[in-house]
């Protein structure tokens, strides 16, 4: 959509928010100026080293976001799920297929759409974020958002998954093998390891790498090199 989008604008140069967004784009012949990752105000994601044992997933509900996956994983590792986001009347038909079904009120809770201040608590109490994306995400904010709360990160290695998460040190990224029970397991062992993580990496990772400040400042940068070249 994106790269169609700046087709029809006739966009001559754009940044990419990720490397591997940047190499789709230019795959397709749009012209990538730099990479800017998004960032957060670090101070509304305050770091809560006391877990819970839940697992959290958190984003529109869609196939792509692979909530059904999320659930595969929760009931695998017997660990409580709870799952946020909103949901698009392009998605009710995977919701009332794919999700609803397995939403017990127990072992998988479903809390619908939160603000940044209902989802906060969420982030800070889980014991890690899954991630179970089933698309290149160009980003995905949601894990900077966790990691700064201290929570790690569980995900594919899709898109800028390994570009977000230092796999080891503030989540996992999971390659995947194709087979799906094989992945699954990886995702579980992955849970199961969680207290190799520590939860102040998480948050310095973040703080380093993925601040508000710091994005505005490579912002400036990018616009300061454009303006010279001109």
């Amino acid at each position: 959509q994106w790269i169609n989008m700046l087709r029809k604008k006739r966009v001559i140069s754009f940044n990419a928010i990720s490397h591997s967004q940047k190499r789709e784009f230019e795959q397709a012949g749009i012209n990538i100026e730099g990479v800017v990752y998004h960032g957060i105000p670090t101070d509304r994601f305050s770091l809560d080293e006391n877990k819970s044992d839940y697992l959290f997933t958190i984003g529109t509900i869609s196939p792509e976001k692979g909530q059904h996956i999320a659930i595969e994983i929760a009931k695998k590792a017997g660990r409580p799920l709870i799952i946020a986001g909103e949901i698009h009347p392009v998605n009710e038909a995977y919701w009332e297929e794919m999700v609803r079904p397995y939403i017990d009120g127990d072992q998988i809770k479903f809390v619908g759409s939160k603000t940044d201040e209902e989802k906060i608590p969420l982030y800070q109490q889980a014991a890690a974020l899954l991630f179970p994306i089933q698309w290149k995400e160009p980003f995905g904010l949601v894990m900077i958002e966790s990691m700064a709360c201290g929570t790690p990160v569980i995900a594919y290695s899709r898109g800028a998954v390994p570009e977000v998460v230092k796999d080891r040190e503030t989540g996992f990224v999971i390659q995947e093998t194709g087979n799906k029970e094989e992945d699954l397991e990886a995702m579980v062992k992955a849970i199961n390891n969680l207290d190799t993580i520590n939860s102040k990496a998480c948050r310095t990772h973040v703080e380093q790498n993925f601040n508000i400040q710091k994005e505005a400042r490579d912002y400036l940068s990018l616009y300061k090199k454009l303006i010279n070249s001109n």
